[in-house]
């Protein structure tokens, strides 16, 4: 009889390999940066306080020796009055003949009357004239360029008094209503009216460098 094949002996199932469960990976921190203590701040010297210089003493002035005997009152108030009111070239003091007189001023064949002789009276007042409003151009350009120049201080012909000329730029002109003595002179040819004049450092006619009268607006 045929012999039977052997049973293979019965499959076995392998066994299943256990899968490995992952390992958590560790959280990563960063690092703390290490902690540095505070710089402290310098420390500022105190600035000296500078020391005073010592205040010299004051040197004593000597007394000075008076070069002529004390003076009254009455005597400096004469050399002020002297000195801040004479005028240039102006003499103070008496006027007294000195030396012999020129003969040719005393000689007989020099004869004058008094309705030859002439003199010029120069006057000079105290304080100040404003001459401009003194005598005034009218009734020509000339006192349109006053109005002009003189602006609020121009005086119109209401406040002067009228009086004529010939041989002038302007024909009339007018006095000052406050000075009617002037136009009672004028008026009766006993006075005029001479413009643009005044003291002189030096002689100007000829000189054209010659020395203008500081301040005085004068032969400029």
């Amino acid at each position: 009889a045929p012999t039977p094949e052997p049973t293979p002996p019965p499959t076995m199932a392998p066994t299943p390999v256990p899968t490995p469960v992952p390992t958590p990976m560790p959280t990563l921190r960063p690092t703390p940066a290490p902690t540095s203590s505070p710089t402290p701040p310098p420390t500022i010297a105190p600035t000296p306080e500078p020391t005073p210089a010592p205040t010299p003493k004051p040197t004593p002035r000597p007394t000075p020796t008076p070069l002529l005997p004390a003076a009254t009152v009455d005597q400096v108030k004469e050399a002020q009055y002297t000195i801040l009111m004479s005028p240039h070239f102006h003499t103070q003091g008496k006027v007294t003949a000195t030396g012999r007189r020129n003969s040719s001023l005393t000689s007989s064949s020099r004869k004058s009357t008094s309705s030859s002789y002439k003199a010029m009276v120069v006057l000079y007042l105290y304080g100040g004239a404003d001459t401009f409003n003194m005598i005034v151009p009218l009734d020509c350009h000339l006192y349109d360029e006053y109005q002009a120049i003189r602006q609020y201080l121009a005086l119109g012909p209401d406040k002067l008094s009228r009086i004529t000329t010939a041989g002038q730029t302007c024909k009339n002109f007018g006095i000052h209503s406050r000075l009617g003595i002037l136009k009672t002179l004028y008026d009766a040819g006993e006075a005029a009216f001479v413009t643009n004049v005044g003291n002189l450092v030096e002689p100007k006619l000829g000189n054209p460098n010659a020395k203008d009268c500081p301040a005085l607006y004068s032969h400029v």
